[in-house]
């Protein structure tokens, strides 16, 4: 049948086109002349050839001489049935009328001046039928993406999927054919690799009809670091073909996921007057590292020590009244991450917690670590969880010293696992004899010469501090405190001597110990001392190489699409 519009228009078909020309006088006119249509004429206006639009349409005119008005028009609208831009030309020879005298040709002025069929009486037995053809002329275009082996020559190796080894070098081959019926322009090539996939330099190549050696591009087509191909192939001919091929070597094992890798590589094909960018894409696959299964594990570890002392055992001695901190250690060793640790405390009698000394990773906890426990939302893989408590030593209500073993455990576990126990021991000692040591001077530059000194000292057997006595070694008064931690600033840059006096009560004695500490201030330079300057590299846009490609013309192959309009010859007198 015929249609108006048509809307499903390809490139290469052969549309007919009609017009129907009725004279709609009354025929009782026809005997006198007075209803007969004079000097008939048909003329059909088509667009430029060389003119792509989406929307095309195809306008006839039919006069006559005595026609009022003298002359009517119709038009046919086509669209592409892709949405995309085409062209349509007149087929010479094509034209040709039918009426109830037969089938005649018409001459090929009907798509320019037009033609003259004479005179054409009125009714429906005298309409003629006026056809012609038209070729559509529309960009089409296909592109295929493959992969194969790097020591290949074999066509027949080009697949759309390749398994290779983790640092292979495989090879790529992009093709780019024009199966429509006009010319393609400047037509780019994009190409962008995975990750994991480099491009090796001096493998970019074209080959085609003006290339069939292959034409190399600078390494100036590749870019992003080596993740992009970026090109231009040039202008393509109906029916002609062109291929990009090019080399990537994949990452090493380390690089790579754990197990099967697939890595797309997708290209992009874009001619300056298509429809539009087209995309194929081909995938390698590749081995990564070996993958190991994410195994829960954990560990607990407690210790204690004497409050004041550095270091952290399992074990320690105390005299009664002490004060001792202990520390849970929960160290995550496994490969996921541990999730809702319930933490437990069980503390023996005789050992009584510290109020207000719970600190959960360092940060004050007001959670019942000796009833419910504390709860760690989240231990991540690798990472350690802390807690610390400080506890004082009591013999109760006796007043006898008896040596004594207080064994503390704690318990982790964390949601999925089973828990966990490690413990760590206090043991009391009696009759000791008194003894103390200021053991050392810690030293800390806050900035901006101002220092923290922390003085550490040991005690038993009743001996008890009763002050520090801080001399900081410029000339400034001595500081006497009862606290271990003080903090300094000095006027000016130098080196001092840090002399602290701990005072001891020692029964009804006051014995003395001493620490020293060093601290040296370096003299800032005025003028920061120079180096010399950096080249700037110049600033440089996207390279790009654009090759120019001339195609041969091929035969196209079109079939039949039949299209009409109608409309008819009025009001001749």
């Amino acid at each position: 049948g015929f249609y108006d519009p048509m809307t499903k228009v390809r490139g290469n078909d052969e549309l007919l086109v009609r017009v129907y020309v009725h004279n709609n006088a009354d025929p009782k006119y026809n005997a006198s002349g007075a209803g007969v249509a004079k000097n008939t004429r048909v003329r059909v206006e088509l667009p430029n050839a060389n003119q792509l639009a989406n929307n095309q349409s195809a306008k006839a005119f039919v006069s006559a001489d005595n026609a009022q008005p003298q002359a009517i028009y119709d038009t046919l609208d086509m669209r592409a049935e892709n949405g995309g831009a085409f062209g349509i030309s007149y087929i010479p020879g094509s034209a040709s009328v039918t009426s109830n005298e037969g089938t005649s040709p018409v001459s090929d002025t009907i798509v320019t001046s037009g033609v003259n069929f004479g005179n054409q009486k009125g009714c429906f037995e005298f309409i003629r039928l006026v056809t012609f053809k038209v070729k559509v002329a529309s960009p089409n275009y296909t592109l295929a993406k493959t992969v194969r082996p790097d020591n290949s020559t074999n066509v027949a190796d080009w697949k759309e999927t390749l398994k290779t080894k983790a640092g292979d070098t495989v090879q790529w081959r992009i093709n780019f054919k024009n199966t429509g019926s006009v010319q393609l322009k400047d037509t780019k090539i994009v190409d962008n690799l995975p990750t994991n996939v480099t491009a090796v330099p001096g493998s970019v190549k074209l080959y085609d009809t003006n290339f069939p050696s292959g034409y190399q591009y600078p390494d100036t087509a590749i870019q992003a670091g080596g993740r992009q191909i970026n090109l231009s192939i040039g202008n393509y001919n109906p029916g002609t073909q062109g291929f990009v091929t090019f080399k990537t070597k994949v990452a090493n094992a380390d690089k790579l996921s754990c197990g099967l890798n697939t890595l797309k590589n997708v290209a992009f094909a874009t001619p300056a007057n298509g429809y539009g960018t087209i995309t194929d894409d081909a995938t390698v696959t590749v081995d990564g590292k070996v993958c190991v299964s994410n195994t829960p594990n954990f560990e607990i570890v407690k210790d204690v020590r004497k409050k004041g002392d550095t270091e952290w055992k399992q074990d320690v001695s105390v005299e009664y009244g002490d004060t001792v901190q202990y520390r849970i250690l929960v160290k995550n060793t496994g490969d996921t991450d541990l999730k809702k640790v319930l933490v437990k405390d069980n503390r023996p009698t005789g050992v009584d917690y510290v109020n207000g000394t719970l600190k959960v990773n360092g940060k004050t906890s007001t959670e019942d670590l000796f009833k419910n426990g504390v709860t760690i939302p989240e231990i991540k893989k690798g990472a350690t969880a802390e807690i610390t408590f400080d506890a004082k030593v009591n013999k109760g209500q006796t007043a006898k010293c008896e040596v004594k073993k207080f064994r503390n455990i704690a318990s982790a576990k964390p949601e999925g696992l089973q828990p966990k126990e490690d413990d760590a021991n206090v043991t009391t000692k009696c009759n000791v004899t008194p003894a103390y040591e200021c053991s050392a001077v810690e030293t800390l530059a806050l900035g901006g010469n101002k220092y923290r000194f922390t003085v550490r000292v040991k005690t038993e057997g009743g001996a008890k501090v009763n002050k520090y006595i801080y001399n900081f070694g410029d000339a400034t008064p001595e500081l006497s405190t009862d606290k271990n931690v003080t903090e300094h600033q000095y006027a000016k840059p130098g080196e001092y001597s840090v002399v602290v006096r701990v005072l001891f009560n020692v029964g009804n004695e006051q014995k003395e110990a001493r620490c020293t500490s060093q601290v040296v201030i370096p003299v800032v330079p005025t003028t920061p001392p120079t180096t010399s300057p950096v080249t700037s590299i110049p600033s440089t846009g996207p390279a790009e190489l654009v090759a120019g490609i001339f195609g041969t013309s091929a035969t196209a192959y079109g079939v039949f699409a039949w299209v009409g309009s109608r409309r008819a010859l009025k009001n001749v007198k």
